[in-house]
């Protein structure tokens, strides 16, 4: 009999042969694989492919869930734009005046986003080209905004409050103290090496001073429920941490300090570690665990069962098409 899903499946995947040699490594591929290789599948294999006008409807839909964004790890995406801006600004401002005019230029770029983004999601510019912006809740209909016009007012209000805390915090302190001509503004990726094996590393905002690499992060959750309780992609973690340590030891020979700057509800959290350099060993093991089960001619979806489990089904940007594939 015909195997309709396998189809599907196949049709999806590269216009070209997937071999070893096409294969890269990511803190994020690994996390995604051991929670749900579904997922992983639906985000690195049959997504591929689904810019393409004449590309299969699952292909596009996946490509399209590939980019949608949580509300949360929005807001982070925002702030940490908005910062890179900023840094570059300062560079022939006063050291005195440093803290007023990075506080009024992240105010400017933050307002400046979030007014372009109630255009793009007003105009659904995601379903013509999915990596303009778009929003998990809107896609799936959670609930959580009944209308565009609620999102750029829930982001007023929560940076409203993100700036009565963060001027007086140890990371807006360590900011200032930093040498502005050292920052270094996030790449669209960083690449390493683990002996061959290609390695994409999280992009994010550091500092290249005498001491080491100053590294930042913020994590933005204007409610308590909005914390993952699973981790189920390119979340902060350890190993992501780890990678980057090994990155900076490679290239800067030296020690790289990661700071992160949480705020959940009201509540400031602060962190600050020096992580150790990721084990070399670990990544290959995961690599190969990986190229063990390539999609190919030969694969079902049976090879990539999906966690079937409530909480992290419920937060997967993938739902929609695991469920067409389930059908």
């Amino acid at each position: 009999m015909h195997d309709f899903r396998k189809s599907v499946l196949q049709s999806s995947l590269w216009l070209k042969d997937i071999s070893q040699n096409t294969f890269s490594w990511s803190a994020g591929k690994h996390r995604l694989f051991h929670a749900c290789r579904r997922a992983y599948l639906i985000r690195y294999y049959i997504a591929q492919g689904g810019w393409d006008a004449g590309a299969s409807q699952i292909a596009r839909k996946a490509f399209t869930e590939k980019y949608l964004r949580t509300f949360p790890a929005w807001l982070s995406e925002m702030l940490e734009g908005a910062l890179s801006e900023a840094l570059l600004l300062l560079k022939n401002v006063p050291v005195h005046k440093r803290g007023k005019e990075l506080i009024q230029a992240l105010k400017l770029s933050l307002s400046r986003r979030i007014y372009l983004a109630e255009i793009f999601l007003e105009n659904r510019e995601y379903l013509n080209d999915p990596k303009k912006l778009s929003l998990f809740d809107l896609y799936y209909r959670t609930g959580r905004f009944s209308s565009v016009k609620e999102i750029p007012e829930e982001c007023k209000r929560f940076f409203k409050e993100f700036f009565i805390t963060f001027p007086d915090s140890g990371m807006f302190r360590k900011i200032l103290e930093t040498d502005v001509l050292s920052w270094r503004v996030p790449p669209d990726f960083i690449l390493m090496h683990c002996g061959s094996l290609p390695v994409y590393l999280r992009p994010r905002i550091y500092a290249f001073g005498r001491d080491g690499v100053l590294s930042l992060e913020f994590h933005l959750h204007p409610r308590e429920r909005d914390l993952p309780e699973v981790s189920y992609a390119d979340t902060p973690g350890v190993l992501a941490d780890s990678l980057f340590a090994s990155y900076v030891s490679g290239r800067y020979h030296a020690a790289a300090e990661c700071r992160s700057f949480m705020l959940c509800a009201g509540n400031v959290t602060e962190d600050a570690y020096t992580p150790s350099p990721a084990d070399e060993e670990r990544i290959h093991d995961s690599a190969s665990e990986m190229l063990s089960v390539l999609p190919s001619s030969a694969s079902s979806l049976e090879d990539f069962p999906p966690s079937r489990e409530p909480q992290r089904c419920s937060r997967c940007l993938f739902q929609g098409t695991c469920s067409y594939l389930e059908c």
